[in-house]
């Protein structure tokens, strides 16, 4: 086997172990929540561990995405998909500069979409990331926004960052491209993988300032 065939075994195999190590840690964390009353700082503390921990999972299954091995669905059972992102609303508030604002347009009575919930959770924590990456420190708003176009279902999440030029545009969601020396350049990549595993779609749109990426999803 070539040295790109065992660089791609070698990240399947790390991802796959790490995966497994942090779905113990998960369970733990989430076990040790139940056993605490309502707002005393233990439960805070762990709250924390676990926004860590699935973050860390998020990485993982951008390894995956990477080598072409993806986490096992969990049949893509239909999902709701606006009470994700309200479970989800802190660890995304954590993945954005302390100067930017999240906020939700969510459509209400949203039919379901055929995701796997973790998977759909990783998506909008990437989008999210990679929005307040275009804010930098500057001020400004991230929105995220779910609706339906005839039997598919969409998020979308758009910034008030200065946007994506237009040569960078068509290789955004390739592996490893970033304009940002310090990023890795996979969180759209595992976007797209994720969404075509679905038989989904990713559109983005960008202008000067604002970039929405919005990802269509068969409805459940």
């Amino acid at each position: 086997m070539d040295d790109d065939g065992n660089l791609r075994r070698l990240v399947q195999s790390l991802g796959h172990d790490f995966n497994n190590l942090l779905t113990g840690i998960l369970g733990a964390i989430s076990l040790a929540r139940q056993d605490m009353p309502a707002g005393s700082p233990a439960g805070e503390k762990l709250e924390q561990a676990l926004i860590t921990a699935r973050r860390a999972g998020f990485l993982a299954q951008q390894l995956l995405a990477l080598a072409g091995s993806r986490r096992a669905p969990l049949g893509n059972a239909a999902t709701d998909v606006n009470a994700i992102l309200l479970e989800s609303r802190e660890l995304l508030e954590g993945a954005l500069p302390s100067a930017s604002v999240l906020s939700y347009e969510l459509l209400p009575a949203l039919p379901p979409a055929r995701v796997d919930p973790w998977d759909l959770q990783g998506i909008c924590y990437c989008l999210v990331s990679n929005a307040g990456d275009a804010l930098d420190d500057t001020p400004g708003v991230v929105t995220v926004s779910t609706g339906i176009d005839a039997s598919r279902v969409w998020i979308e999440v758009k910034d008030t960052g200065p946007g994506i030029a237009a040569e960078h545009l068509p290789k955004v969601c390739d592996a490893f491209f970033t304009t940002r020396p310090s990023r890795r350049g996979l969180g759209l990549h595992f976007v797209r993988t994720t969404a075509e595993a679905c038989a989904g779609e990713v559109r983005i749109l960008s202008s000067s300032p604002g970039t929405s990426v919005r990802i269509f999803l068969p409805g459940g």
